[in-house]
């Protein structure tokens, strides 16, 4: 949830940051921050099992109708191993996984009762630090900043892709005009050929500024022609 120095104690500084970023969750982020949790190859994808475990914990009982969902005893009735028929084994219903957006839907749509106690943990730290009010007009605050990042995200994608295809487009042109519209749409070996000699140009956006960065060396025609 935070980074501590260590992990069998907290200073006040990390016990602050871990209630603050907790009290912000939406129940999306609570969903990712469990998945993240369970995922500790980082490979995307988390054992039932170890759900299974976790929000029986979590709720303090057993939800077998839940169980019977993301661990059924028949392969055909999951797709994870629907290529064999018959019973699972016991080996079998442990190794089973999913992905985030299975549990997404688990979570959401299909048992939306089994994360209340942490929605519950999460109303009541609200209450008690500040108050419930402040907390969500804070987190009105961050969705509107993450809509306008988001925004202007998009808007410079749209424009690196404009740029990537105007170039794409002059390197095309510099192709045709070098070995004619002929060649260029009926000799498919020597516009092969041609096409190696003139470098794709590459364009991204820089981290940092989000500016428009082109990696891009044109090849000049006196160079095609001593080649």
């Amino acid at each position: 949830l935070v980074g501590i120095k260590n992990f069998h104690a907290m200073i006040f500084g990390e016990f602050l940051d871990a209630v603050c970023t907790y009290s912000l969750f939406t129940s999306d982020d609570m969903i990712r921050f469990i998945f993240f949790t369970l995922d500790k190859n980082k490979q995307g994808r988390i054992y039932r099992s170890q759900l299974l475990h976790f929000i029986e914990s979590l709720n303090g009982k057993k939800f077998l109708a839940f169980q019977q969902a993301i661990q059924p005893n028949e392969a055909g009735s999951d797709r994870e191993i629907s290529s064999r028929k018959g019973p699972l084994t016991i080996e079998e219903i442990r190794t089973l996984t999913i992905d985030y957006a299975t549990l997404r839907k688990l979570c959401v749509h299909d048992y939306p009762t089994i994360l209340e106690p942490a929605i519950r943990f999460q109303n009541t730290l609200r209450r008690r630090l500040i108050g419930e009010k402040w907390w969500q007009k804070k987190q009105i605050q961050l969705e509107r900043k993450y809509e306008r990042e988001q925004k202007m995200d998009d808007l410079r994608e749209k424009a690196r892709a404009k740029e990537e295809k105007r170039l794409l487009k002059e390197r095309k042109d510099e192709i045709r005009s070098e070995i004619g519209w002929i060649s260029y749409y009926f000799r498919r070996n020597e516009r092969l050929a041609t096409e190696k000699q003139y470098p794709i140009p590459k364009v991204k956006l820089e981290d940092k500024t989000g500016n428009i960065l082109v990696d891009w060396t044109r090849t000049q025609k006196s160079d095609v022609d001593s080649g």
